[in-house]
């Protein structure tokens, strides 16, 4: 049977759905800020890994040694004999080289090394294989 002098919703219904609403989107809130944090870093961390890609191909396509550092926040790149240039810079990444330059050469070998990637809590570590030139994630 249909309760016909009831018609919408009352005010308590009304109170509990934005209630619910808001404790829905209190826990939604925290995760998504991680999720775009952690999407930041990984989108800074893929740019300095596509400079160290394109000071190799450089390398090979001049026929050149092609070396990269970074001092402080500043990536930079010297072309043979050349005195160093800025590639880029990043102020919300600690980055560190080890050793502290790379050097790519015209063969597409590179000096092995280790770099690190860190903001935050956040941290990733890649390594230069010395036969390919190409950086590879540890795990």
């Amino acid at each position: 049977m249909r309760n016909l002098g009831r018609h919408g919703f009352s005010l308590i219904e009304l109170l509990l759905v934005l209630i619910l609403l808001g404790l829905v989107a209190g826990v939604a809130a925290p995760a998504t800020g991680r999720l775009l944090d952690q999407l930041a870093f990984r989108k800074e961390t893929g740019a300095l890994l596509a400079q160290l890609r394109a000071a190799r191909l450089l390398a090979t396509g001049k026929g050149h040694a092609v070396s990269v550092g970074i001092t402080g926040h500043h990536l930079w790149q010297a072309e043979g004999n050349d005195e160093p240039h800025p590639l880029a810079s990043s102020e919300t990444l600690a980055v560190h080289f080890d050793p502290a330059t790379i050097t790519f050469y015209p063969e597409g070998f590179a000096t092995p090394a280790a770099i690190k990637v860190s903001r935050g809590k956040k941290a990733a570590r890649f390594t230069i294989d010395p036969l390919t030139g190409m950086p590879v994630r540890e795990s």
